[in-house]
């Protein structure tokens, strides 16, 4: 992840669920294995996922 970075983007559905935790982990105050889960159904959906880092930690994931 870059320094300046404002997003980032996840997609294809191939990541492990440890593999996704350890990904939003920094970024979030949540139950890291049920996001987690959730994030993984979107991807294995051939959805993608967009985490705005510019929110505080603080603040719950918004999926849509």
């Amino acid at each position: 992840i870059h320094e300046n970075a404002t997003h980032i983007v996840l997609f294809n559905g191939e990541s492990s669920i440890q593999k996704l935790a350890d990904i939003i982990s920094p970024y979030t105050n949540v139950d890291l294995r049920k996001a987690s889960k959730i994030i993984d159904s979107y991807l294995r959906q051939k959805e993608f996922i967009v985490i705005d880092l510019n929110k505080p930690r603080s603040k719950s994931f918004s999926l849509r």
